[in-house]
């Protein structure tokens, strides 16, 4: 997937000038040129930064302020964690021509059978790293869970990976299973159910007490 996000280039750095950019608005990122060894300062919205989480692009499409378009990828994000707020983002340009290194989600499709007998689906690893030319790295990874029984597991090399991009992360990982249900699990289901089938019987009751009022 390929999304463009618009930014343009900042030219006051530090914190004092990175503070004054979130109080407006924007978020302060870098654009790592790998072929001169240097980066450009930038400034892009926030709502830019919210576009490219929520939508797992692989590769931008960077239009800065005055200048052509270019490729990018994302390369890495700084949070706040106490405020769960974004500082930072590290943007690479890309080259079409070079293999980079990515991390795709996975999208587990499908009730999994062993689901509707009673199971618990676990998903293990939700993402997985891979190696490609910009425009074939998907945006994710799609795996048909629908089959799967109780004590059924997925391990990457069960999965069936594009052909023109390469898995870096171990083909042996487990990445989903089903199992039966722990004890813990199924006293809380019995604690759910237990109120309702009360909240049922108490009309009943109700009505034969005043049927027995009328004898």
């Amino acid at each position: 997937m390929v999304l463009r996000i618009k930014a343009a280039r900042r030219e006051d750095t530090g914190k004092n000038a990175n503070r004054r950019l979130r109080r407006e608005g924007y978020v302060p990122a870098n654009l790592v040129l790998p072929d001169e060894n240097e980066s450009i300062p930038i400034k892009t919205k926030l709502g830019e930064v919210r576009r490219l989480l929520s939508e797992h692009a692989q590769l931008i499409e960077l239009e800065l302020e005055g200048e052509e378009v270019r490729p990018a990828f994302l390369k890495g994000i700084e949070w706040d964690n106490i405020k769960d707020s974004v500082l930072h983002v590290d943007l690479v340009e890309a080259r079409m021509d070079r293999p980079i290194n990515a991390v795709v989600p996975i999208n587990f499709k499908g009730t999994p059978a062993g689901v509707v007998k009673g199971g618990v689906f676990t998903i293990l690893i939700s993402d997985v790293e891979v190696t490609g030319l910009p425009m074939d790295i998907p945006p994710e990874i799609t795996v048909n869970v629908t089959d799967l029984e109780i004590g059924d597991a997925l391990t990457l090399a069960d999965v069936e990976i594009p052909e023109k991009i390469t898995l870096r992360t171990r083909t042996d990982l487990r990445i989903c299973e089903i199992h039966l249900p722990s004890r813990a699990q199924v006293e809380e289901a019995e604690e759910v159910e237990a109120p309702e089938a009360e909240e049922a019987e108490a009309p009943e009751a109700e009505e034969k007490k005043e049927e027995e009022s009328k004898e």
